[in-house]
């Protein structure tokens, strides 16, 4: 269903940690990973284009700096939009509380507006960052709406 899984990184350690959930998410699909990365207004395009680079080589992936356009959210369902079939991958930075103190709103934003299945991950505070993933189970929570179903092919296909 996905050819690539879309690690999708802002240059802190905390989104960094989804890394290994996105290996081993590629893995078990038997897809390639990507590493992407947003270049803000006032960035150096150098300097990311280096930190890319050096998770590409890491990682042995593709990578790529692309420049902000509007917004982060817009500029990366852009992205996503131009790879219908790319799964990104996102840590999520909220809290508990509303929708989007709980997801963030770059990720709310691509949830809500893209339209297929994103894979989100919340670090828990004090978690030890893990350097392997291996996906063991798949669960697909479902409301009894059509429109949940859609996500039963994706967690066949990982199943």
């Amino acid at each position: 269903m996905f050819r690539r899984v879309v690690v999708c990184l802002d240059g802190s350690r905390l989104a960094e940690r989804v890394i290994p959930y996105a290996r081993g998410l590629a893995e078990s699909a038997k897809a390639k990973l990507k590493i992407l990365r947003i270049v803000d207004d006032g960035e150096d395009f150098t300097g990311v284009s280096r930190y890319v680079e050096t998770w590409s080589k890491s990682l042995r992936c593709e990578a790529e700096a692309v420049n902000l356009q509007h917004e982060v959210a817009s500029t990366l369902l852009a992205e996503l939009w131009n790879n219908p079939d790319d799964l990104p991958a996102l840590t999520t930075r909220g809290h508990k509380g509303l929708m989007e103190p709980m997801l963030g709103s770059t990720a709310l934003g691509v949830v809500r507006k893209l339209g297929r299945p994103v894979f989100l991950f919340h670090p828990f505070s004090g978690e030890k960052p893990v350097e392997r993933f291996e996906i063991k189970s798949v669960i697909a929570a479902l409301d009894g709406s059509r429109y949940s179903e859609n996500i039963l092919p994706f967690a066949a296909e990982l199943a």
